[in-house]
């Protein structure tokens, strides 16, 4: 039975871009990392994706992104997408215009061994208050750069401000 140990809460208001630094270490293997209530604080449907931050404190913009995404839409037929080479898991979360009616959580694994890839898994849902409609999302994606990450970074697609909650814990 695996049992989750708190690394850090971080909320945040208002910003195009954020660091959750200082949550991957040697002490774990792999990660749970929760996200809540995103908003968009400009007004706008936008979406947020993801980076890695290198030991050095670096973001890491490489195109050593891939992701392999299943879109599971309430109102038409699921969609399946591919992104190889990428600079960022694209699309990581999804947001709406001031209303916080998302949730979801990335499994990331092997983040601080630097002779290993590291791997992110994510599920998360959205309801968009345009039509109605609600979408499940659900991927799994590979950072090709054997280095040692530390923590990640999460920034708007499209630069709009947004707001949120990050919760990380450790996985025993």
């Amino acid at each position: 039975m695996s049992k989750l140990q708190f690394i850090k809460n971080q909320t945040f208001d208002e910003v195009a871009t954020v660091n959750i630094t200082d949550v991957f270490s040697s002490d774990y293997r792999n990660y749970l990392v929760i996200t809540k209530d995103f908003a968009n604080t400009d007004g706008n449907n936008a979406w947020i994706s993801l980076r890695l931050i290198n030991a050095s404190d670096a973001i890491i913009t490489s195109s050593t992104y891939d992701i392999a995404q299943l879109q599971m839409m309430s109102d038409q037929a699921f969609g399946e997408n591919r992104y190889d080479d990428e600079n960022r898991f694209k699309y990581s979360i999804s947001y709406s215009e001031e209303e916080k009616q998302n949730a979801g959580q990335f499994i990331v694994s092997n983040p601080y061994e630097s002779a290993l890839y590291t791997h992110v898994q994510r599920q998360s849902t959205y309801f968009y208050t345009d039509g109605g409609r609600i979408d499940g999302y659900r991927w799994i994606g590979m950072e090709k750069t054997a280095v040692s990450v530390t923590g990640f970074n999460l920034y708007s697609e499209d630069g709009y401000d947004f707001e949120g909650e990050v919760n990380v814990y450790g996985i025993k």
